[in-house]
């Protein structure tokens, strides 16, 4: 810099721009600073930079790195002398040596080379000793990885235990007495709580309007951005009559402070801010007993008179004390979407949704408002309950699931983290004791878990407020935990056992929650999403590959056989082990009702129910048990692997003798892996008879009784084992009572929720809930919002449909498809096809014939809206084909059952003209369903109906009376298929007459080539538009096929073949001869003398009338080694482009390189009249040989300027 000062006090500006001064200066700097250099060059785009624009880049580089360190100043400057700079200075040589390999060693205990993480001698030390050792060894302190240090370690990790914060390893890591006082972040959200003791300060109050059921109170609201939830005060929500559910509301302050409120109710009013035609709708709102949330009053005049630039938009307010909390989860109402403000100890006026409001500093002098407040910030609120938005979300993912099973492929691939799971539990799980052991599916298998006993035992301190509250679920509470111990699922820890030396330390929160349909029976849940520093031990955890069976793939096979029987594994997740190095990453506290002591530590050494990989391991060891069995019980292995969903078994058999079997060999191979499989539940008396009674379900004591109010739910759907058939239970308490007795109108949220809620995976009334679905697309269409209340119109269909689902409260259908012997039955499934404007649907059937006697049973309907963007019914006819052939294509594959034939039923003329015609003739749209519906069934099987006997139309037409009984048509199918094959519909010619516009055919272009029989050479394309012999080639061959195909009238659909590429082939070469030799040609095709004056005069050449062209005669007949080609030579043209394209095809085959290779190539085959010479063109003519043969050109040197010459003398 000062260089550069003294060349501008001196004038001399040449001086600046010399390079070589620049280049001079850049080499002393090292290449890391070169390279930012040439970056911030480039970035300017100077073609020729100055020396003050590097004075000024390396002014900002040295202001830059001393913000990251200041320089350290000293009173005396030393020399460092040159020797000490080679004393310092450290000589790295490399050296190796072939005939001995010296394996590396551990530095601490000398064997062969391992981590010190995992050396037993290096953790036996003390931390001195280890701080010691890494310190003269030269160990990274941080990934305890030797030969280099901590500032150039480049996977530094934060110790974390204890909060730690120091980049050391776990195993360095020293206890200090202050540790304990360290501040916690385990909570789920991290915000604060202050307490401000001020007069100068304003908080965002402003005015609002409660309105709920009608009534409207006057109140105001602080707007908290650090609040992750909306309070509002107790008694004004009493005040209100505002009603919800009670739920254990927890908040926590600074310092650990907790408050916790069991009673807090979660409601839902609308309030109104200053522009009174808006209206905001506040959900999810927790009720809170004295909030005391501060006072504040504001004088408007005063004011705006202080502070001028507020204009007139400040509200006066006199001891306004809020009763509404407004947090982060309305976040729409405190954004500011304008801001006055003024100096920096003023205060600003903001402009939100519910309007201007005044915050900020104020004037001391100005006695606005109360001198003390209080500002509430939620750091955790503590809820099993989901928003209404999450199960809204998981109700349609259900439903989608649902619908989908058998209509669309829902498998996927195995991710890498789910072949890294799979890895480790092929690795870890064993089996030992009677049980099945296994290691947790860790992410990083060296990971180091941070502090989580702080938050753990907070968590701890709010369980047991509530135990100390209710004493009978307190003693509960602890009578459940005591039953995990003495079964050995929980162990308790000693001293030495808490305080040793290990890595995977992790305390899990736990809490109790009791089943509304089970009030006697309390479940402990152990919150593995608990986070703690910002993470959770799920973080560190794989879910693992999806393990479960289809749910209803288990419910179709369910139907098959005479008798059948469910039961449930008791306890599932809890009886596979936990190997012995994880479970100390599954501590818990405990200390019963003592709250005088330190809790106990215990260990969970099972796999529990909320870990993230739970459901994977435990599907996985029962899978891994059964297995070894599949030698000794071949039947009951495949009922173990395959119908079980979850811990839920559904089993079947045609005999009672193989049913005692089944159900013995299942019992027998699950208790050695140490699951009890109960609650057996049965069709008849007879199988129950046979099992432990200790087994047997409760309600099964209901068969003896003949007692038929006996129904058990199975997999979502109700079965009543007496009747044997499955019911159709509409409850209702979930909804509000005036909504379903039509006092009002519900809104858009409550339909959806409502209607997706239906569970319904069989399809029994998919015909019922396909309107419902319809609704919801109509309320959709009428753009309402989520909370408000339908039209008229659309209240008007609600009520129709609501009380049509009220109907289905009795519904009932035979569990068993039929009761004829399968193994003497002919058995045939029916899937009939339908679309409407509104929606499309297909439904199947199984049609069994034994003898004479036939019956028809319903197996399955899907049915799905119409596109909010139009379409035509032929389209939507195709995606009914479609979902009906991806239905019976899923059925024939998973249904066990011989079926011997498929049929498809649809009423579309266009669509059976368009599946019997080729798909490649319709438009895009058509032409994909086409092919995967072709692919997917037979054309044979498809056939025509008439829409009065379709079945599946009853499922896309709007019916205001849609019945579903067990002997309806939508249940029993339709009349024809219970009649011979030769009496079921039959297509008539003039029946299938379609429209010719709706048949969206692709637009084709035709091409018309003349063809000679006595030409030799068919119209090819011109050579001069290929630049590769291989794409003329191929393009002959195309040709030739064409005429082919129009004199055979045949059509090909293979691949090119090598015969016709050989038929390309010479027609080619024989165009180059006939273009380039023609009269030459004809002479030695007549048997005449080449004249003399023809350039083929010196050659010995012969025609052959197998291909009819000329080839070089030669004296090499009599080789038996060389082919035909070889001894006898094309002649072709130099000049011609064919000819060109051959010799170029060859270069490039030689990689363009040897010009000898290519020579000796072409001679092989062809007599090209100088070769020699043709061949060099080529390489001349290679724009790639053409790069690599070019020299860089040297630049000119440019005039030296004027400076640089002038004298000085």
């Amino acid at each position: 810099k000062n260089v550069v000062g003294t060349m501008e006090t001196l004038n001399q500006e040449d001086h600046l721009r010399n390079p070589i001064l620049l280049q001079e200066l850049l080499n002393k700097l090292p290449t890391s600073q070169k390279l930012r250099w040439l970056e911030y060059i480039s970035r300017k785009t100077v073609q020729q930079p100055k020396l003050i624009e590097f004075s000024a880049w390396l002014d900002h580089r040295a202001s830059i790195v001393s913000q990251i360190e200041m320089p350290k100043l000293s009173d005396t400057v030393t020399n460092v002398t040159r020797d000490k700079q080679k004393h310092n200075r450290r000589d790295v040589t490399l050296t190796t040596n072939n005939s001995r390999t010296t394996n590396p060693k551990c530095a601490c205990c000398g064997n062969e080379f391992h981590h010190l993480s995992n050396c037993s001698k290096f953790k036996s030390l003390s931390v001195d000793d280890r701080w010691h050792l890494v310190t003269s060894q030269r160990i990274c302190f941080s990934c305890l990885i030797p030969n280099h240090t901590l500032r150039t370690c480049k996977s530094i990790k934060i110790c974390g235990k204890n909060q730690c914060t120091k980049p050391h390893h776990i195993l360095l890591h020293k206890d200090n007495d202050n540790n304990h006082n360290r501040s916690n972040q385990g909570y789920q959200h991290e915000v604060n709580y202050h307490r401000l003791t001020s007069n100068n300060v304003l908080l965002k109050i402003i005015p609002i309007t409660i309105n709920t059921n009608g009534n409207y109170v006057h109140t105001h609201a602080l707007l908290d951005d650090a609040s992750t939830v909306t309070l509002i005060d107790q008694d004004l929500a009493d005040e209100l009559h505002m009603d919800g559910p009670q739920r254990t509301l927890t908040i926590q302050w600074t310092n650990n402070q907790v408050r916790q409120q069991d009673d807090s109710r979660i409601v839902s009013f609308s309030i109104i801010g200053q522009q009174k035609n808006k209206k905001y709708q506040l959900r999810r709102v927790w009720t809170m007993k004295e909030m005391s949330l501060p006072t504040q009053s504001i004088n408007s005049s005063e004011m705006m008179e202080r502070f001028t630039y507020l204009g007139n938009g400040v509200l006066s307010m006199t001891n306004a004390k809020p009763k509404v909390l407004i947090g982060q989860d309305n976040w729409p109402l405190l954004v500011n979407k304008r801001i006055i403000s003024g100096p920096w100890n003023g205060p600003a006026l903001s402009k939100t949704l519910l309007g201007w409001v005044l915050h900020g500093n104020v004037s001391q002098t100005a006695n606005t408002f109360s001198n003390k407040h209080t500002t509430s910030h939620i750091c955790h609120m503590s809820s099993e309950d989901k928003d209404d938005l999450d199960v809204l979300h998981d109700l349609v993912k259900q439903q989608w699931q649902i619908d989908s099973s058998g209509v669309y492929k829902l498998e996927k691939a195995m991710s890498k983290e789910d072949m890294v799971a799979q890895s480790i539990m092929d690795r870890t799980m064993t089996r030992s004791g009677g049980r099945i052991e296994t290691g947790l599916l860790w992410k990083d298998e060296n990971v180091v878990l941070p502090e989580s006993k702080k938050n753990a035992m907070r968590r701890l301190i709010c369980t047991e407020r509530k135990m100390d509250k209710n004493e009978e679920y307190g003693r509960r509470y602890c009578q459940k935990f005591d039953e995990l111990v003495q079964k050995k699922y929980i162990r308790k820890l000693n001293n030495s056992e808490v305080c040793g030396d290990q890595f995977k330390v992790w305390y899990l929160p736990h809490f109790g929650i009791i089943n509304p349909n089970k009030p006697d029976k309390l479940r402990i849940v152990f919150d593995a999403s608990a986070k703690s520093n910002s993470v959770s031990l799920n973080d560190f955890l794989l879910t693992g590959p999806d393990k479960y069976n289809s749910l209803f793939n288990i419910l179709i096979n369910f139907r098959i056989c005479r008798y059948a029987f469910t039961a449930d594994i008791k306890e599932m997740f809890l009886q596979v082990r936990v190997k012995k190095d994880d479970c100390s990453a599954q501590r818990v506290l405990f200390r019963e009702m003592d709250r005088t002591r330190e809790p106990d530590v215990y260990e969970i050494e099972v796999v529990f129910f909320g870990s993230t990989c739970g459901p994977c391991l435990a599907q996985e060891a029962k899978n891994k048990n059964a297995q070894e069995f599949k030698l000794t019980h071949p039947d009951a292995v495949p009922d173990i692997i395959e119908k079980h969903y979850m811990d839920d078994y559904l089993g079947g058999a045609d005999t009672i003798e193989a049913a005692h079997k089944l159900i013995a060999d299942v019992i027998y191979i699950h208790s050695k892996a140490g699951f009890q499989i109960c609650n057996w539940i049965a069709n008849d008396i007879k199988i129950i008879d046979h099992i432990d009674s200790q087994l047997v379900a409760d309600g099964m004591k209901t068969l003896r009784n003949e007692n038929d109010k006996n129904i058990e739910r199975v997999l979502g759907i109700f079965w009543n084992p007496i009747d044997d058939t499955f019911e159709f239970k509409t409850k209702f308490h979930k909804i509000e009572k005036d909504l379903l007795e039509n006092i009002r109108r519900p809104t858009k949220r409550e339909i959806l929720k409502i209607v997706m809620s239906v569970f319904d995976p069989l399809g029994f009334i998919t015909n019922i809930l396909i309107q419902g679905k319809m609704l919801i697309q109509d309320v959709w269409r009428s753009q309402l919002g989520w909370d408000d209340e339908i039209t008229d119109n659309l209240a008007d269909k609600w009520n129709i449909w609501i009380e049509e689902l009220k109907k289905m409260y009795n519904f009932k259908i035979p569990r068993q498809y039929f009761t004829f012997d399968r193994s003497s039955s002919h058995l045939q499934l029916h899937i009939f096809c339908d679309a409407s404007e509104r929606c499309y649907a297909s439904v199947a059937y199984l049609r069994i014939q034994y003898g004479n006697e036939v019956q028809v049973s319903f197996v399955n309907a899907k049915a799905r809206v119409s596109p909010l963007k139009p379409m035509s019914i032929p389209r939507l006819e195709l995606q009914g084909a479609l979902m009906g052939a991806r239905l019976g294509n899923y059925l024939m594959k998973n249904l066990n059952l011989n079926i011997s034939s498929t049929t498809y039923w649809t009423d579309s003329k266009t669509v059976l003209h368009w599946i019997r015609s080729e798909a490649g003739r319709f438009k895009v749209f058509v032409a994909q369903r086409l092919g995967e519906i072709q692919e997917l069934t037979c054309v044979t099987d498809w056939k025509y109906v008439r829409s009065s006997d379709n079945v599946a139309d009853e499922a896309t037409k709007y019916v205001i009376n849609s019945s579903v009984s067990a002997d309806s048509r939508w249940i029993c199918g339709p009349k024809f298929l219970l009649l011979n094959s030769q009496e079921w519909p039959r297509e008539i010619e003039h029946d299938l007459k379609i429209d010719s516009d709706n048949l969206e055919m692709k637009r084709l272009e035709y091409t018309c080539i003349n063809f000679s029989a006595q030409d030799l050479i068919p119209d090819i394309p011109n050579p001069e538009r290929f630049s590769k012999w291989t794409r003329l080639l191929r393009a002959t061959a195309y040709i030739i096929r064409v005429r082919n195909i129009l004199r055979a009238k045949v059509f090909i659909r293979n691949e090119i073949t090598v015969e016709e590429l050989y038929e390309a082939e010479i027609i080619l070469y024989r165009k180059v001869q006939m273009e380039s030799f023609l009269e030459e040609y004809k002479m030695l095709q007549q048997g005449q003398i080449i004249k003399k004056t023809s350039r083929l005069f010196s050659l010995s050449c012969t025609f052959r009338e197998e291909d009819k062209l000329m080839r070089l005669d030669g004296r090499l007949n009599n080789s038996s080694s060389l082919n035909f080609d070889t001894k006898h030579p094309i002649i072709l043209d130099p000049k011609h482009r064919i000819t060109k394209l051959i010799i170029q095809h060859y270069h490039e085959n030689a990689y363009h390189f040897g010009q000898e290779i290519v020579l000796n190539k072409l001679r092989c085959k062809f007599w090209i009249l100088r070769m020699r010479q043709a061949v060099k063109n080529v390489f001349h003519n290679c724009q790639q040989c053409s790069n690599r043969r070019a020299n860089p050109m040297i630049p000119i040197m440019g005039q030296l300027p004027s400076c640089r010459i002038f004298s000085l003398v």
